[in-house]
């Protein structure tokens, strides 16, 4: 892989070195840049213009870096956060595991469910405190 990348490398500096071999007369012709603002016009001395273009291309790396170094940043502290995460997640899942083994060990007795005592009687509900004739209704229902 590495053989790759540094074969990409050397392709692309000797384009650039044709690029700019055969197009010399425009990238050493000088060229003065004014900046007209509303309060003050700034005129920068004459530069060939393959120093503009270099500059430009200087400008856009180090504005690629300092936004590199932001994402690295926020995806190491992702990174930590997720780790964080998974070790207590671990922890967890060990205790579990501990707490499975244990209980497959020492079986616990089913839990019966609990029996009613023969006293107890059914609440009315609200409904039937209410409507006495609901019983009547439901009869009448019935019989059709």
């Amino acid at each position: 892989m590495n053989k790759i990348k540094y074969l990409l490398y050397l392709v692309l500096i000797i384009a650039l070195a044709i690029l700019v071999a055969e197009n010399f007369a425009f990238f050493s012709a000088k060229q003065a840049l004014v900046f007209n603002l509303k309060y003050k016009v700034y005129n920068l001395p004459a530069i060939p213009a393959g120093l503009f273009i270099f500059g430009a291309f200087v400008v856009g790396y180090f504005f690629a870096y300092i936004n590199g170094l932001f994402l690295r940043f926020h995806t190491n502290r992702t990174v930590k956060t997720l780790n964080a995460r998974m070790k207590a997640q671990l922890a967890e899942l060990a205790s579990l595991r501990k707490e499975v083994e244990f209980l497959q060990r020492n079986p616990a007795k089913k839990a019966e469910p609990p029996r009613k005592e023969k006293d107890e009687q059914p609440v009315e509900t609200k409904s039937e405190k209410t409507e006495p004739a609901a019983d009547v209704i439901s009869q009448a229902v019935a019989q059709n």
